[in-house]
């Protein structure tokens, strides 16, 4: 596609209001309002086919797999993440940190599913070890009944079961996503609650348990809709410096970043050599246009 023709940011721009951002204080119906009208707005934003969508879906993935390690005791921050996932060869294990991103993109660039199957192919690409009580999550999922609301069946998810074991409790997350998601009729799944340290749930669960989980659903799409924001003022920077461009393949890079969080030495153009391809690397971080992510000399990445 020419870069002239790219499609630009939409003109309007929901911001959150001042009162969708709660307080500890909140009792259970505000929260529930809170993340009622957050989710709202990330419902609007998620069903926009924007340009720069898949980075910012992609964004969230990272986010969520950062988080999730930190659930797990795991040392990999968001540097680590992107170099299990850039720097692993077709075939290969990307490792903990590489699977576990792979989980959560999986979710942010597929239709959401809690079929048996889809749930089960996920967990094996994503190195997840599916027993019984995640089963039994995944299968009470697939059971909400109909007219459920999908903050009610999410929140019902996360607050009627209990997983045992630390290494669940991201697949527990997964699931909520997921179930919120194919409730709300999104075409890609949201990665929101693992992003704001989601609860710790209980299978006693009280009304100062949903309290939490509801201000966690807020805070988690408010999150969401901040860094969209933040994208969406990348992307725009990128697009107002694609006319200066006259390398061949410029379109396809520029795609390419609009497309994901990160993009590096595994991106092949046509018509485009390495050489020339770090060039329009160079050339677009010295407009502003995009960040060098390593701070590295070689093996560099580059993302909005």
């Amino acid at each position: 596609m020419p870069l002239h023709n790219l499609p630009s940011m939409p003109a309007t721009w929901s911001r959150p209001p001042a009162w969708a951002r709660g307080t500890v204080d909140d009792g259970l119906a505000d929260a529930a309002m809170r993340a009622g009208a957050a989710l709202a707005l990330v419902d609007q934003m998620v069903r926009q086919d924007t340009p720069w969508r898949g980075a910012w879906l992609d964004r969230l993935a990272l986010d969520a797999a950062a988080a999730s390690l930190r659930l797990l005791r795991r040392p990999e921050d968001v540097a680590e993440i992107r170099d299990a996932h850039h720097l692993c060869r077709s075939g290969d294990d990307p490792g903990p940190a590489g699977r576990v991103y792979a989980l959560w993109r999986r979710l942010a660039t597929q239709r959401p599913s809690i079929e048996a199957e889809d749930v089960a192919h996920a967990a094996e690409r994503s190195g997840i070890t599916w027993n019984d009580e995640l089963e039994a999550v995944r299968a009470a999922a697939e059971g909400v009944a109909p007219g459920t609301t999908p903050l009610a069946a999410s929140l019902t998810l996360l607050t009627a079961h209990r997983v045992e074991r630390l290494e669940a409790l991201p697949g527990l997350l997964w699931l909520a996503d997921t179930l919120l998601a194919r409730g709300a009729g999104w075409p890609v799944g949201v990665p929101l609650l693992a992003r704001a340290v989601g609860p710790l749930t209980r299978g006693d669960a009280t009304a100062d348990d949903r309290r939490r989980a509801l201000a966690t659903y807020a805070r988690a799409a408010l999150g969401a809709l901040d860094t969209a924001r933040a994208i969406a003022d990348r992307a725009t920077a990128l697009q107002s410096v694609a006319g200066r461009l006259r390398a061949k393949g410029a379109p396809a890079v520029v795609t390419a970043l609009l497309g994901q969080d990160a993009i590096g030495p595994g991106l092949r153009v046509r018509g485009l050599s390495d050489r020339g391809r770090r060039r329009l690397y160079d050339r677009l971080t010295a407009l502003g246009a995009v960040r060098e992510l390593t701070g590295r000399a070689s093996f560099r990445l580059y993302g909005l």
